[in-house]
This record gives structure tokens, C-alpha cells and sequence, in this order.
């Protein structure tokens, strides 16, 4: 089927954080007519959306009642896992063109499901053991040993996540991660110290047509806030072969043969240890980078794929045309957003490919703890990777991020 009248069609948004506004964008740019949810009354995407509402998006049966008979073409729930239900749920409920497959909405949801898989198909992996009970988690930490990465089994976004190095921070990182799991369910997870790398891919048709791998750097070793991404490092040809390998065993086993994924992985003596998977577009301005770096617009296919256009001109597989990164601008205190300054002083220079600026004078920020917490971000393209480095280097050096304490 090919769509010549987008404006015709209704997709329906769940989410409407800073992370999904690229997708809302898209949207709007193609013509097509938006329904968008979010419980937060204030979602950065809510002026973007033709109709929003303000309710939670994990509930299908609230969802429906909501819609109240309003016939929708497709739905995606970008950049968040907790809609995947959801997804699965209402796909099936109106017969929507992509429907997700259980095993990838599982996987999703559920970190410990993802690294059984892992274990299952002979991969690299962590050591891990997950449950639901205090005193289960710390007979397990006394087993396996420390350092280990307490986190709830259904959060992203780094949401709960603590690196425990002494046992008696056990039980703070244990409460913290329980408070952020809507399943009651921790895991632990064995502590690999090597180089973090991130994955965005595309199938279509049983094949990956985009693996684009982004180097991350971590801001706070102890919480695992992104501070940086890069895309694509070049990696030498075997060590991207095996990753292609291993990510279509994944998706394979998974069932995902249409439509985005992401991963997290561990890079370690010349070993591949996949931790997270996302079936769904990444956050984190990934979207944008892909752009910049390999002219693909995700948001735009992944809208396409879910209102079932014909998607034939796009199997071919997309390689890097340039370099392209981000830097995140955030706080390390609370209080109330100011201004940013010195912005004039990166923008002639050869790699500056814009702002996102998720916040406003007067808007209350927090501290970066985790994803939800940055501030914006800066872009970098160039076809000289030296440049897209260079630019962000001096990001912190030259950007003031004026915030008026609480104190003051």
C-alpha cells in the first residue's frame, strides 16, 4: 500500500516527553492528524499534537475509553518502554498494519527476560539474578560479589539505576530501584568495566537495514547518565561483523522483523555484552544523530511503518555518510532555569548542527540523576570526525547554563 494523502490517516502518540517531540515533528510534517498522551500536564509535545490527553499510557482498556470510538490508522510509542503493552494490546484490538511481537514487547519491559535471552543464544553475558523480595536480592549480592548494578527490571531512561561497590550501599540502591519498577522486580547485574556503546537499527522484512553504533560516555559512573554520544566509531571489521551477527540472532529470536530497535552493550576484551534492549526509537536525540550521520529520517519510517506504507524503497542497507554527535547540556543542582550563554561563540563553527532546548526561563530543572533530568542538548555533524570532537569539547568550557538556586 502506498499512502498519497497522509493527512487522511490518524496515528496515535504515546508519550509526550522531550524524547518523543522528533516523532511529533515528523508527524506534523507529513500531514498526518495526531492524537498524543502523556500524564504530565505540561508534555513538551502537547502543542504539537492535534488532540492530547493527559493520561498515563500503560493502561490499554483507559486508553480505548479515552478514544472514545475515534478510529486511529496506527500507533507508536516512541523513546518510552511503558506503552509497549499497550502497543501490543490496541495493535491487535484494531487490526493496526504493525504489531509488535510478544517476545519483542517482553523484552522490552523486562531487562531479566532480555539477558535470558542473551544467555539462551550462547552470547557474551552478564552474570544477573532478579527478584522481587529484599531479602532474596542480598543473598544474592552475598553470592555474587561486588561491584554490581542494582536497577529495577522495567524502568529506562536510567531511572534507579546504581552502581553498588560496598555492601553496606547495598540496601539504599536496592530501595531506590524498587521505588522506580511497577513489576516490584530488581535486577542484579554482574559489573563489566569496559567501553559502553549504543545501537540504533531498522528491519524490514526479516533483515537489518540501518545498525548504527554511537559511542556513549558516561557523566556520573554511579548512576550512568549519558553525557555523550558519538556515531559511528569506527570499530575494526570483525568487531562490527560480530555485532551485526549478534543483533540479527537478537531480533531474529525476538521475532522483530519490522521497524526500530535499540541496544545497550559492553565492549571488553574484545567481548560483546549486550544489557538492554529497546523494541522501539531511542531517545536521547538519537533520532537526530542518525539524521545528521546517515540521512535516514527514523521518525518519518517508523510513522510510515506503523500506518502501513509500502516500504520497498527502503531495503537497502543505509551506511554512514558523515560524523555526527551530542553533548548534554544539564545541571548538577536544582532551582530555576535562567538562560543559557555563549551559545553565539560555538555556532560558526564548522560542526555546529544546532540546539535542543528542553527548558524555559523560569522552569523549575533538577539535578541530572537521570534521563528525564538533562536540560537539552548540542548537535555536531561534519565529515571529519576531529571536527564533531572538537566542538563538543568545548562545549562545557563555553556554555553557562544560569540557574538560580532554590536557596536564593
Amino acid at each position: 500500500m502506498l499512502i498519497s494523502d497522509w493527512s487522511k490517516k490518524t496515528l496515535l502518540i504515546l508519550g509526550g516527553g522531550f524524547h518523543q517531540v522528533p516523532v511529533y515533528e515528523a508527524a506534523k510534517k507529513m500531514g498526518v492528524h495526531v492524537i498524543g498522551l502523556d500524564r504530565n500536564k505540561d508534555a513538551a509535545a502537547r502543542f504539537l499534537a492535534d488532540e492530547f490527553y493527559h493520561i498515563g499510557i500503560a493502561d490499554p482498556d483507559l486508553i480505548i475509553k479515552t478514544l472514545n470510538g475515534t478510529p486511529i490508522d496506527g500507533l507508536i510509542s516512541p523513546a518510552a518502554d511503558t506503552g509497549h503493552r499497550s502497543i501490543y494490546a490496541l495493535s491487535h484490538r484494531f487490526n493496526l498494519p504493525f504489531k509488535p511481537s510478544l517476545p519483542a514487547v517482553t523484552s522490552s519491559m523486562n531487562k531479566a527476560y532480555f539477558l535470558k535471552c542473551i544467555t539462551d543464544l550462547n552470547l557474551p553475558g552478564h552474570a544477573y539474578f532478579h527478584a522481587g523480595r529484599l531479602d532474596e536480592l542480598n543473598d544474592a549480592a552475598l553470592r555474587m560479589g561486588y561491584p554490581l548494578i542494582v536497577k529495577p527490571v522495567d524502568s529506562s531512561g536510567s531511572k534507579g539505576i546504581t552502581l553498588v561497590s560496598l555492601p553496606d550501599h547495598l540496601e539504599t540502591a536496592l530501595r531506590h530501584a524498587m521505588s522506580f519498577s511497577s513489576a516490584h522486580e530488581i535486577i542484579l547485574e554482574q559489573y563489566i568495566e569496559g567501553t559502553n556503546y549504543g545501537v540504533e537499527a531498522f528491519r524490514l522484512q526479516g533483515k537489518t537495514i540501518l545498525l548504527a553504533v554511537n559511542h556513549k560516555t558516561d557523566i556520573f559512573q554511579t548512576n550512568f547518565e549519558t553525557m555523550q554520544h558519538i556515531l559511528s566509531p569506527a570499530l575494526p571489521a570483525d568487531l562490527q561483523k560480530a555485532v551485526e551477527r549478534s543483533i540479527d540472532l537478537i531480533c531474529d529470536k525476538l521475532l522483530i522483523a519490522d521497524g526500530p530497535v535499540n541496544f545497550d552493550f559492553i565492549l571488553k576484551d574484545g567481548k560483546i555484552f549486550f544489557h538492554d534492549i529497546g523494541a522501539r526509537l531511542g531517545g536521547n536525540g538519537l533520532s537526530d544523530l542518525v539524521k545528521l550521520a546517515y540521512g535516514l529520517d527514523l521518525p518519518e519510517l517508523t510513522i510510515r511503518l506503523a500506518l502501513g506504507d509500502n516500504l520497498d524503497d527502503q531495503t537497502w542497507f543505509r551506511k554512514r555518510t558523515g560524523y555526527a554527535g551530542l553533548r548534554m547540556l544539564f545541571s548538577q543542582t536544582g532551582g530555576t532555569f535562567v538562560d543559557l550563554d555563549g551559545l553565539n561563540k560555538l555556532k560558526t563553527h564548522p560542526a555546529f548542527s544546532g540546539v535542543r532546548l528542553f527548558v524555559k526561563s523560569g522552569d523549575q530543572v533538577y539535578p541530572f540523576s537521570h534521563a528525564n533530568f538533562k536540560l537539552g542538548y548540542m548537535l555536531a555533524a561534519h565529515a571529519d570526525l576531529h571536527q564533531v570532537m572538537d566542538l563538543l569539547s568545548q562545549v562545557d568550557e563555553k556554555i553557562i547554563i544560569r540557574i538560580k538556586n532554590h536557596e536564593n
